[in-house]
């Protein structure tokens, strides 16, 4: 099933759940909130023990579903970094306590963020329960903020915050969800989280600053691009996320530059891109001095450092502060 399947499950569903529960996914979010959901539910009255593959093997673990529980109930193992399960000789045989344990009544729940189709896959998802956490798309990702408010903070978020939101932060979860958190605090009592609170809130975050260096490339200022580039290395956003949100302006900007050479306004980019009117208006004026084929040759670029930080080993920094220039050329 998909995460949003697991996270409808009524409770009792949840806790009738035994044999082994794999949670994969390049959605670490989701990853973490699958496994908060098990632990709330089943944690009255249940003894979970956690491991991580890089303080525990699983060898190690496995004997705690077979020993009693202190507490007279059940056990509940769980198990995260359990990639190493899914590749070589473990994926094409699995562990014979599997077959054992996919017969008791105790829980082993094992994390990981990719499971390659293999022998033990194909096992669980014919005997066990299996969640996948795939990532959203881009243009998911205002929905999932208007659901998620709901469910967690019991508040409402209006559609132009959301898609303002999205537009800022992409596709990363755990920021966004970062920012509610934060969002829920600064609205205290309020019932309805709004478009001008994020762009109180949000907007100066360092997510921001992306925005920033987008505004820095197109108006070929290289002395603000490198010190933005450095500012958003030192803040601890790693490289792909950063190359991911310029990627998605220069995309946006060009969505925008061929309307607008069709004579469309600011409003006509709302309503085009779904873009909040604060972005719109930002990306008018980006957009005054630049042309299609300047920024084709700008995506050109991004395209060609996300490959060289997939493929060299050149330092991260010293890959975004070159493109940070290049890309003001």
């Amino acid at each position: 099933m998909d995460y949003a399947t697991f996270d409808s499950l009524p409770a009792e569903k949840v806790r009738s759940l035994k044999g082994i529960v794999l949670i994969h996914g390049e959605e670490a979010f989701f990853r973490s909130q699958a496994v908060r959901r098990l632990k709330e539910t089943l944690g009255a009255g249940e003894d979970i023990a956690f491991y991580h593959a890089g303080e525990a093997k699983l060898a190690e673990v496995l004997p705690e579903l077979a020993s009693p529980s202190l507490f007279g109930s059940r056990r509940i193992v769980v198990f995260d970094g359990a990639d190493i399960l899914f590749s070589g000789k473990a994926a094409a045989s699995p562990p014979k306590d599997f077959e054992t344990i996919l017969g008791l009544d105790n829980l082993l729940v094992l994390v990981c963020e990719k499971a390659a189709d293999s022998a033990l896959l194909k096992l669980l998802n014919k005997k066990g329960t299996t969640v996948q956490c795939k990532p959203l798309k881009q243009g998911e990702v205002p929905a999932w903020i208007m659901r998620h408010v709901q469910s967690a903070y019991g508040k409402r978020i209006e559609t132009a915050a959301a898609k303002l939101l999205a537009d800022l932060c992409g596709t990363a979860l755990t920021v966004i969800d970062t920012h509610l958190r934060n969002l829920d605090a600064f609205t205290a009592k309020r019932a309805t989280i709004t478009a001008q609170d994020v762009e109180e809130l949000v907007t100066d975050s360092r997510e921001r600053k992306s925005y920033e260096l987008g505004d820095a490339i197109t108006a070929h200022d290289r002395g603000r691009a490198l010190r933005l580039a450095t500012e958003l290395y030192e803040s601890g956003i790693p490289l792909q996320q950063i190359f991911a949100s310029l990627h998605r302006l220069l995309l946006r900007l060009w969505q925008a530059k061929v309307l607008l050479e069709q004579k469309a306004t600011a409003a006509d980019l709302i309503k085009a891109l779904g873009l909040h009117p604060y972005v719109a208006q930002k990306m008018t004026a980006q957009l005054r001095t630049i042309s299609l084929r300047s920024l084709g040759a700008k995506i050109s670029l991004l395209q060609q450092a996300d490959l060289d930080l997939k493929t060299s080993s050149r330092p991260d920094r010293l890959l975004l502060e070159e493109l940070a220039l290049r890309l003001c050329e």
